[in-house]
């Protein structure tokens, strides 16, 4: 990284660490952490923050029908 140069989206005004205290607190969000994994960059997941959600849908004739696929998302 260079010096000045920001990584990373920049965060709204309202984000706050007090904010994202209550939230947590609250239990409206969560801060996921692995002691296994030390390499995992910070993030909060919650209700009044936003969050990229990969999900993989495939199904199998033998296995599941699209309906249970589709019911995973939900």
């Amino acid at each position: 990284q260079h010096p000045g140069q920001s990584w990373g989206a920049n965060l709204p005004d309202n984000i706050t660490p007090e904010f994202v205290r209550q939230e947590v607190a609250a239990g409206r969000a969560i801060i996921p952490a692995n002691i296994n994994h030390p390499e995992a960059e910070p993030m909060i997941i919650g209700r009044n923050f936003l969050v990229k959600v990969n999900a993989n849908i495939g199904n199998s004739a033998v296995t599941s029908s699209i309906e249970e696929e589709v019911e995973k998302l939900v």
